[in-house]
Protein backbone atom coordinates (compact mmCIF):
# COMPACT_ATOMS: atom_id res chain seq x y z
CA UNK A 1 0.00 0.00 0.00
CA UNK A 2 1.13 3.50 -0.74
CA UNK A 3 -0.18 6.84 -0.42
CA UNK A 4 -1.40 8.56 -2.87
CA UNK A 5 -0.82 12.73 -2.16
CA UNK A 6 -1.33 14.98 -5.24
CA UNK A 7 -3.15 18.45 -6.56
CA UNK A 8 -4.59 19.13 -10.16
CA UNK A 9 -3.73 22.33 -11.58
CA UNK A 10 -6.73 23.09 -14.25
CA UNK A 11 -6.49 25.02 -18.05
CA UNK A 12 -2.28 24.84 -17.79
CA UNK A 13 -0.12 26.58 -20.35
CA UNK A 14 1.45 23.32 -21.59
CA UNK A 15 4.78 24.70 -22.93
CA UNK A 16 4.95 27.09 -19.87
CA UNK A 17 4.65 24.39 -17.71
CA UNK A 18 7.00 22.01 -19.65
CA UNK A 19 9.37 24.68 -19.66
CA UNK A 20 9.33 25.34 -15.53
CA UNK A 21 9.52 21.33 -15.06
CA UNK A 22 12.79 20.71 -17.58
CA UNK A 23 14.20 23.76 -15.98
CA UNK A 24 14.25 22.35 -12.24
CA UNK A 25 15.73 19.27 -13.61
CA UNK A 26 12.42 16.76 -14.61
CA UNK A 27 12.59 14.77 -17.31
CA UNK A 28 9.92 13.21 -18.91
CA UNK A 29 9.63 9.48 -19.06
CA UNK A 30 6.89 8.15 -21.39
CA UNK A 31 3.87 9.80 -23.60
CA UNK A 32 0.91 7.46 -23.56
CA UNK A 33 -2.71 7.05 -24.31
CA UNK A 34 -4.08 5.73 -20.84
CA UNK A 35 -6.98 3.75 -21.29
CA UNK A 36 -9.36 3.08 -17.71
CA UNK A 37 -12.05 1.20 -16.58
CA UNK A 38 -13.75 1.81 -13.08
CA UNK A 39 -15.49 -0.60 -11.08
CA UNK A 40 -17.76 -1.25 -8.62
CA UNK A 41 -20.87 -3.39 -6.88
CA UNK A 42 -24.53 -2.06 -8.59
CA UNK A 43 -25.40 -0.43 -5.55
CA UNK A 44 -22.11 1.76 -5.78
CA UNK A 45 -20.85 0.80 -2.81
CA UNK A 46 -17.15 1.97 -3.69
CA UNK A 47 -18.03 5.01 -4.77
CA UNK A 48 -19.99 5.72 -1.62
CA UNK A 49 -16.77 4.99 0.36
CA UNK A 50 -15.21 7.41 -1.82
CA UNK A 51 -12.87 4.34 -3.16
CA UNK A 52 -12.91 2.73 -7.01
CA UNK A 53 -11.18 -0.35 -8.33
CA UNK A 54 -9.58 -0.08 -11.81
CA UNK A 55 -7.86 -1.20 -14.96
CA UNK A 56 -5.85 0.61 -16.74
CA UNK A 57 -2.80 0.24 -19.69
CA UNK A 58 0.29 2.76 -18.92
CA UNK A 59 2.31 2.40 -21.87
CA UNK A 60 2.90 -1.22 -22.60
CA UNK A 61 1.89 -1.73 -18.99
CA UNK A 62 -1.44 -3.23 -17.45
CA UNK A 63 -2.04 -2.35 -13.90
CA UNK A 64 -5.51 -3.18 -11.35
CA UNK A 65 -5.58 -0.58 -8.63
CA UNK A 66 -7.65 -0.28 -5.66
CA UNK A 67 -7.88 3.33 -4.35
CA UNK A 68 -9.54 4.46 -0.68
CA UNK A 69 -10.06 7.79 0.85
CA UNK A 70 -7.56 7.21 4.02
CA UNK A 71 -9.52 7.77 7.47
CA UNK A 72 -8.06 11.28 7.55
CA UNK A 73 -9.40 13.76 5.84
CA UNK A 74 -6.89 16.70 3.88
CA UNK A 75 -8.14 19.75 2.50
CA UNK A 76 -4.53 20.61 1.10
CA UNK A 77 -4.33 17.59 -0.77
CA UNK A 78 -5.96 14.58 -2.39
CA UNK A 79 -4.87 11.59 -0.74
CA UNK A 80 -5.83 8.17 -1.22
CA UNK A 81 -4.25 5.08 -0.10
CA UNK A 82 -3.34 2.75 -3.30
CA UNK A 83 -3.15 -0.62 -4.13
CA UNK A 84 -1.39 -1.38 -6.94
CA UNK A 85 -0.33 -4.23 -9.02
CA UNK A 86 1.10 -4.93 -12.37
CA UNK A 87 -1.33 -7.44 -14.40
CA UNK A 88 -0.30 -9.37 -17.32
CA UNK A 89 -3.94 -10.34 -18.93
CA UNK A 90 -6.60 -7.33 -18.67
CA UNK A 91 -9.20 -9.44 -19.28
CA UNK A 92 -8.70 -12.01 -17.15
CA UNK A 93 -8.38 -8.84 -14.60
CA UNK A 94 -11.55 -7.88 -15.56
CA UNK A 95 -13.33 -11.65 -16.17
CA UNK A 96 -12.00 -11.76 -11.69
CA UNK A 97 -14.22 -8.66 -10.82
CA UNK A 98 -16.85 -9.66 -12.67
CA UNK A 99 -16.91 -12.95 -11.08
CA UNK A 100 -16.88 -11.35 -7.73
CA UNK A 101 -19.68 -8.96 -8.18
CA UNK A 102 -18.26 -5.79 -9.78
CA UNK A 103 -19.53 -4.40 -12.83
CA UNK A 104 -17.62 -1.35 -15.08
CA UNK A 105 -19.14 1.48 -14.66
CA UNK A 106 -16.93 3.83 -16.52
CA UNK A 107 -14.51 3.58 -19.15
CA UNK A 108 -12.39 6.81 -20.24
CA UNK A 109 -9.05 7.43 -22.37
CA UNK A 110 -6.14 10.04 -20.98
CA UNK A 111 -3.55 11.52 -23.18
CA UNK A 112 -0.55 11.64 -20.45
CA UNK A 113 2.83 12.68 -20.81
CA UNK A 114 4.65 11.80 -17.72
CA UNK A 115 7.68 13.75 -15.64
CA UNK A 116 9.56 12.70 -12.92
CA UNK A 117 12.19 14.54 -10.36
CA UNK A 118 13.08 12.85 -7.72
CA UNK A 119 10.07 12.06 -5.68
CA UNK A 120 7.84 14.52 -7.19
CA UNK A 121 5.84 13.63 -10.60
CA UNK A 122 4.25 15.63 -13.01
CA UNK A 123 1.62 14.52 -15.40
CA UNK A 124 0.24 16.65 -17.91
CA UNK A 125 -3.14 14.98 -18.57
CA UNK A 126 -5.74 15.58 -21.78
CA UNK A 127 -9.12 14.01 -21.38
CA UNK A 128 -11.59 14.03 -24.05
CA UNK A 129 -14.09 17.59 -24.14
CA UNK A 130 -11.38 18.86 -21.03
CA UNK A 131 -9.13 21.73 -20.87
CA UNK A 132 -5.70 20.04 -20.09
CA UNK A 133 -4.48 20.09 -16.62
CA UNK A 134 -1.50 19.19 -14.79
CA UNK A 135 -1.30 16.81 -11.33
CA UNK A 136 2.09 17.27 -8.90
CA UNK A 137 2.20 14.15 -6.92
CA UNK A 138 4.45 14.14 -3.78
CA UNK A 139 5.33 12.62 -0.90
CA UNK A 140 3.52 15.26 1.37
CA UNK A 141 1.42 18.44 0.49
CA UNK A 142 4.31 20.63 2.13
CA UNK A 143 6.43 19.71 -1.00
CA UNK A 144 3.94 19.82 -3.48
CA UNK A 145 2.88 23.64 -2.58
CA UNK A 146 6.63 24.16 -2.73
CA UNK A 147 7.16 22.79 -6.19
CA UNK A 148 4.34 24.80 -7.28
CA UNK A 149 5.71 27.92 -5.91
CA UNK A 150 8.57 27.87 -7.54
CA UNK A 151 7.19 27.09 -10.97
CA UNK A 152 5.39 30.29 -10.23
CA UNK A 153 1.97 28.71 -9.53
CA UNK A 154 0.08 30.23 -6.44
CA UNK A 155 -1.46 27.86 -4.22
CA UNK A 156 -4.88 29.45 -4.57
CA UNK A 157 -4.72 27.36 -8.36
CA UNK A 158 -4.49 23.81 -6.74
CA UNK A 159 -7.69 21.55 -6.48
CA UNK A 160 -7.56 18.67 -4.76
CA UNK A 161 -10.62 16.99 -6.76
CA UNK A 162 -11.20 13.52 -8.44
CA UNK A 163 -12.91 12.16 -11.16
CA UNK A 164 -16.57 13.19 -10.27
CA UNK A 165 -15.72 16.49 -9.47
CA UNK A 166 -13.19 17.28 -12.41
CA UNK A 167 -15.90 16.44 -14.99
CA UNK A 168 -18.97 18.07 -13.03
CA UNK A 169 -16.27 20.96 -13.33
CA UNK A 170 -16.90 21.19 -16.84
CA UNK A 171 -20.45 20.04 -16.68
CA UNK A 172 -20.28 16.03 -17.02
CA UNK A 173 -22.28 14.14 -14.73
CA UNK A 174 -19.80 10.48 -14.18
CA UNK A 175 -23.20 9.00 -13.16
CA UNK A 176 -24.68 10.40 -16.51
CA UNK A 177 -21.66 8.73 -18.99
CA UNK A 178 -20.12 5.39 -19.41
CA UNK A 179 -16.97 6.43 -21.45
CA UNK A 180 -15.36 9.08 -22.70
CA UNK A 181 -13.15 8.55 -25.99
CA UNK A 182 -11.05 10.31 -28.20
Amino acid sequence: MSLEIEVKILEIDVAQIIAGIEQMGARCEGEWLLKTSIYDFGDRRLLKQQSYVRIRSEGAHWHMTYKRAPKEHRKDAKVREEFDMEIGDPQVAEQILLGLGLQRTLYFEKKRQHYRHGDIVFDIDELPRLPIYLEIEAPSSEAIYATMASLGIPAHKAVTWGPRELLAHYGIKIDHIKELRF
